[in-house]
């Protein structure tokens, strides 16, 4: 028993190390991202995209076009819509694409655009995990000592 402790001990801080580079670009590219601003872009099309001709899913790709800066800016974007059933995709594009919607643009380079930034959750939530990966393995890797320490 004390040496399935100190092994896991051992398993969970080499989880949290490996964590390690998940965490640090997850907190890059959301400290990036809050530099994003909002606009108000026009819908010019909605593609629906069958994956396979079999498949009940969809996606959708989302044609757009927005001024800021005395700049035109259209290009497309494709939604995370990863289970969008075929039935309901008239639905979601009626409610979230019918003439408008909100993307974020990067104002250093204002084609470079996002449905939704990442929030704060999404940027700790890694390192959150890191950190009790950690807390855990000291904890078995102590009570794994401990009780080796207590048989000899």
């Amino acid at each position: 028993m004390k040496f399935l402790m100190i092994f896991v001990g051992l398993l969970l801080i080499s989880v949290a190390v490996y964590l390690q580079e998940v965490a640090q670009k997850n907190l890059e590219t959301g400290r990036r991202e809050r530099k994003f601003l909002p606009v108000s872009a026009k819908v010019l099309h909605v593609h629906t995209i069958k994956p396979k001709p079999e498949s009940y899913f969809v996606s959708l790709k989302v044609d757009y076009y927005f001024s800021v800066k005395g700049e035109s800016i259209s290009g497309s974007i494709i939604p995370n819509t990863q289970k969008l059933t075929k039935d309901y995709a008239p639905i979601y594009i009626e409610k979230y694409f019918k003439n408008r919607f909100t993307l974020y643009y990067n104002p250093n380079q204002t084609s470079e655009v996002l449905l939704k930034p990442m929030g704060i959750w999404d940027m700790y939530l890694v390192r959150s995990l890191q950190i009790l990966l950690v807390i855990m393995g000291i904890f078995n890797l102590g009570v794994g000592v401990y009780f080796f320490y207590d048989d000899v």
